[in-house]
């Protein structure tokens, strides 16, 4: 996850979430629509690329998305394939 350009990734304390700083794609824009915000960012990644995130703006963390890791690990690493290439999508 640290090495998606433009992501800040906030290492965790405890639990099993991860919070990434992705303010960078939230002024982004997809099918000529704005994202505006971490909701819209987290709408985007479900509805293009099947990952489903929570916006940190639920958690007073605009800006942000939550990312659960309590799964296996290929899924975890096919999850964070899909946020890299939806990123990317972005940047372009």
């Amino acid at each position: 996850l640290s090495a998606i350009p433009g992501v800040g990734l906030n290492q965790p304390e405890g639990g099993m979430f991860f919070f990434l700083d992705v303010r960078p794609y939230c002024d982004a824009s997809f099918s000529g629509a704005p994202i505006r915000n971490s909701a819209g960012l987290a709408e985007y990644l479900l509805e293009k690329w099947h990952v489903g995130v929570v916006p940190g703006s639920a958690f007073g963390e605009e800006g942000a998305l939550r990312l659960s890791y309590c799964c296996s690990e290929p899924e975890l690493s096919e999850g964070v394939r899909r946020i890299r290439d939806g990123l990317a999508e972005l940047r372009h």
